[in-house]
């Protein structure tokens, strides 16, 4: 057989392969190709910074929170040895509306959550969409087969270098510490990011955030600046806010754990869940908040699947903070490094 003959052949097989795919891969080629074109929709929206600095009809308001930004970047890279992305150099304006939402599933009476599956990037516990239609109809989905759902609109993402992340009109709203945890918190996963441990990434992408935001702050404002106290109180609410979730995943694993052990009918468990749930939402008024309020937590009805969002952001929190302190003397720069494998 000639060489072109076979150059030929293969060609048709792979053709063949390609197609067989597809086909049994119907749903997923139509959700990688929603989410890219939305992707590239927004890149092409999307303005470079440096265009808007330069634009007088700007806001002067408007110009000093991407200066801010640009300072959050440049301190990332510098202090913390975060990569040197092109991220974070353009602006895109939402005009007032969500772009990005995740829909996370998880089992009613476990937190056996679901894994969604992608090709090159690896596994994740949830899925992101541009398209709402997309994500309802996914969802409703899911809620047949079983499943509890949670969906969380998204303030920032990190596409890992494929493509350039701007910057998002909604991030603007936040206070500075916020902003600075924001940024800081994707760049970390632009650094430094482990296929298939989304726990792992997210706790590491917050702890860096948190920290890094601090350091920021202070660096920027100075140690006793009114910025750096405020983002203190903030972040000193948000983690007796988790702390509470998180204890509230633990008593609820136990409830489910300790109910199967005894065999209990699911009615009887579902009860209980319910009751420790409601629990849980009404005892958040016995924790004192400085800056944050919660209130709205009570009126929200909540399942499994929002409490595995805590479970991976937040579980390893304290574990990095021992870490950082007893192996890196307390040096984040250090940790990041070492994290990374630069010495």
């Amino acid at each position: 057989m000639s060489v072109k003959r076979k150059i030929k052949l293969s060609f048709i097989f792979f053709l063949v392969a390609l197609v067989g795919w597809i086909s049994l891969n119907f749903n997923l080629v139509r959700y990688l190709v929603s989410q890219g074109a939305h992707q590239l929709q927004i890149i092409y929206l999307s303005k470079p910074v440096i265009e808007i600095m330069n634009d007088t009809a700007v806001s002067e308001g408007l110009k000093l929170k991407l200066r801010f930004i640009d300072s959050v970047r440049i301190f990332a890279r510098h202090e913390l040895g975060l990569s040197d992305t092109k991220n974070y150099t353009t602006f895109y304006d939402q005009k007032g509306k969500p772009v990005l939402w995740n829909l996370y599933a998880c089992k009613p009476y476990s937190f056996e959550e679901k894994i969604w599956n992608f090709p090159l990037i690896g596994s994740f516990p949830y899925k992101g969409f541009f398209d709402y239609d997309l994500l309802e109809k996914e969802k409703k989905e899911l809620e047949k087969d079983g499943y509890e759902t949670w969906i969380s609109e998204v303030a920032g993402w990190s596409t890992l270098g494929w493509f350039k992340d701007p910057i998002l009109s909604s991030m603007l709203e936040d206070s500075e510490g916020e902003i600075a945890n924001t940024i800081i918190h994707e760049l970390t996963h632009a650094t430094l990011f482990i296929p298939d441990s989304t726990e792992k990434n997210e706790n590491m992408a917050t702890f860096v955030g948190d920290k890094g935001a601090e350091m920021f702050l202070s660096k920027k404002y100075g140690s006793q600046s009114l910025q750096l106290l405020n983002y203190k109180d903030e972040k000193s609410d948000r983690k007796k806010y988790v702390e509470h979730l998180l204890r509230g995943c633990r008593l609820l694993d136990s409830l489910y754990s300790s109910s199967f052990q005894y065999n209990l009918p699911v009615s009887l468990i579902l009860v209980r869940k319910d009751s420790m749930i409601n629990e849980i939402k009404e005892t958040m008024d016995t924790i004192s908040f400085r800056k944050i309020k919660f209130a709205h937590f009570k009126k929200k009805k909540i399942n499994n699947a929002f409490f595995m969002i805590y479970k991976n952001y937040h579980s390893k929190q304290s574990g990095l903070e021992e870490v950082l302190e007893r192996v890196f003397g307390g040096d984040l720069r250090r940790m990041i490094d070492f994290s990374v494998g630069r010495k």
